[in-house]
């Protein structure tokens, strides 16, 4: 996702919509971001909300950061509410807010997730099943199936999902030598064909 604040006479703002509950464990939130401005700060808020649903003027928690242009992770966990509040709806902006929105700026979201903070160990006790899933994210250092990445990253990805304890994996598409769009000048191959990454998840879930 890519904010975009060139107005200098107001504040873009980007929300999700539907509200959040607040657990009583609080909320982490965790998303990937990079700065189109190395140290330019930006902000994350999370407004709150009564058991109504109506918000509250003035109980905001802002989360103000900066980057260096590179890919980095954003990772905190709020465990303070207003004591009123039951709901939360994230608001993310370019740049930092100000009543005036003189302020401009641009910043890349991705893989945004706002959850209980309970370990995934808390939940399999519940009977809760995990997979996991590689598409456009997660970014480097971890495992991906990006084509700029070494393709042993993909063994290595299965190898971690039996030492993570999880039940299953899903990978966004594997067979996109089917597709026209991806290419439009040549002839459509008949599958299943052969890769080297696709050896690597064969490999990676039997050794």
């Amino acid at each position: 996702m890519l904010i975009f604040d060139g107005d200098i006479k107001s504040n873009v703002t980007t929300s999700y919509k539907p509200l959040i509950r607040i657990p009583k464990e609080g909320l982490r939130v965790q998303f990937w971001y990079r700065k189109a401005i190395p140290g330019h700060p930006f902000n994350v808020a999370m407004n709150h909300y009564d058991k109504d649903g109506k918000w509250m003027s003035g109980k905001n928690n802002d989360m103000t950061s900066s980057g260096n242009g590179r890919w980095q992770e954003f990772d905190v966990t709020v465990t303070e509410f207003p004591s009123e509040a039951r709901f939360v709806r994230i608001m993310a902006r370019a740049t930092t807010w100000k009543d005036s929105g003189e302020d401009v700026g641009l910043v890349w979201f991705d893989d945004i997730s706002v959850r209980n903070p309970k370990t995934k160990e808390e939940y399999i006790k519940h009977g809760e099943k995990f997979w996991w899933y590689i598409c456009t994210g997660p970014k480097a250092p971890y495992c991906t199936l990006f084509i700029d990445h070494p393709g042993t990253e993909l063994r290595v990805w299965l190898w971690q999902t039996w030492q993570r304890n999880i039940e299953g994996v899903l990978v966004w598409q594997t067979n996109y030598w089917t597709s026209n769009t991806a290419y439009p000048d040549q002839p459509v191959l008949a599958g299943p064909v052969d890769s080297i990454r696709w050896e690597m998840l064969r490999d990676g879930s039997t050794q």
